[in-house]
């Protein structure tokens, strides 16, 4: 799935309806105008509103129409968490935001890192 590590197949996403602006860095649900399916992706760039999975290499046009809501945590086996934003995020974000390198070696590394930092982006909600 694209949102790995951050993001894994079976989570439930925890949704809130945009009220203000999209930053970079916010995840995004938005329906796929071709497939109609659900998707969740990173803003990684605003004006356009570009989008790209944090494992995925391309990135995508997402039109503001298509917005659903924005992704402020998950739940996975029953426990509940919240992302943080911090210094690790904004870290977390460019390493994602750059895994488009042509080089195989460096996509590889820059994927371990984000498995290293991704358990310190949300924390278990009471």
């Amino acid at each position: 799935i694209s949102m790995n590590p951050l993001l894994r197949e079976g989570d439930l996403v925890l949704i809130e309806k945009i009220e203000n602006e999209v930053q970079e860095g916010d995840i995004l649900l938005f329906k796929d105008s071709i497939s109609g399916e659900f998707i969740s992706h990173r803003v990684i760039q605003r004006n356009p509103l570009l989008t790209k999975g944090d494992w995925a290499i391309q990135s995508d046009l997402v039109k503001r129409e298509e917005v659903f809501a924005r992704v402020i945590g998950f739940s996975r086996n029953d426990k509940l968490y919240h992302f943080r934003k911090g210094v690790l995020f904004k870290l977390y974000c460019l390493i994602s935001k750059n895994l488009t390198s042509p080089i195989k070696i460096l996509r590889q590394f820059l994927r371990v890192l984000l498995i290293m930092i991704s358990p310190f982006l949300f924390f278990r909600a009471a």
